[in-house]
């Protein structure tokens, strides 16, 4: 989470300064962790189930209709996280820069 939320991303690589810039570069984060817990095997499986958890509750603390938040947040972080996983496994460049559009 401190990592996504970097001046230099909404200063400098123009990520919007939204509640969606903000949401994509923790989403841009977290897969590339998961990406790396999961090149670590079984072993890494219970932590990244337990990053992901803290994920989503961190940023559907501050909502008060959590349920339906986190929901929907979840939707959007599955799509995004199988564009990203799939042209990271590719190793598919283009994909990848394509994979938020």
């Amino acid at each position: 989470m401190a990592q996504a939320r970097q001046p230099h991303f909404y200063e400098h690589l123009a990520v919007p300064d939204t509640i969606d810039g903000r949401f994509d570069m923790i989403a841009l984060h977290a897969i590339l962790l998961f990406a790396r817990l999961k090149a670590e095997g079984e072993a890494a499986k219970a932590r990244a189930q337990a990053v992901f958890d803290i994920l989503f509750r961190e940023m559907g603390a501050s909502y008060t209709s959590v349920p339906h938040k986190i929901k929907r947040m979840a939707e959007l972080f599955y799509g995004e996280a199988s564009a990203y996983m799939n042209a990271l496994e590719a190793d598919d460049d283009r994909a990848l820069v394509n994979a938020r559009a």
